[in-house]
Formats: structure tokens, C-alpha cells, sequence
């Protein structure tokens, strides 16, 4: 029998980033099996900010690879 419990962004964003990869993150996710994860109502916003922050490094990479305009 397992409890119920609040889910945190952080491991479930582990969950879809392969260096993020940690035993306790697998055990939670185990867990929901059989029991149910709640989620804060600011959930959404935390789960939005992880990603846009992990794209961030892409953005970036895209824009140094864009050619450099010359003003004359």
C-alpha cells in the first residue's frame, strides 16, 4: 500500500532529460504505480521554466551560427 504525495518539478524533469537520470527520481516513479501524485498549482509555470531554460543553450547555438549583417 502506498501514500499518496505532492510530485516535484525537479524529479519529474529529470524524468525527460537523460543527465538528469537519478535512483530517487526511478523510485518515485515506481511509486506511481500504485499511488497518486498531486501537483502544486504553480506546477505548470515551474514545469514551462525548466524547459525554456534548457533550450536555452539551443537558442544560443542557433544564433552564433546565424551570419554576422556588416553596417557599412
Amino acid at each position: 500500500m502506498s501514500e499518496d504525495f505532492v510530485i516535484d518539478t525537479s524529479v519529474v524533469m529529470s524524468w525527460c532529460f537523460k543527465d538528469e537520470i537519478n535512483r530517487y527520481a526511478d523510485v518515485v516513479l515506481d511509486l506511481l504505480e500504485e499511488a497518486t501524485a498531486f501537483a502544486p498549482s504553480i506546477w505548470p509555470l515551474e514545469v514551462g521554466n525548466v524547459l525554456l531554460v534548457a533550450d536555452r543553450p539551443f537558442a544560443y547555438r542557433q544564433q552564433s551560427q546565424r551570419p554576422k549583417h556588416h553596417w557599412h
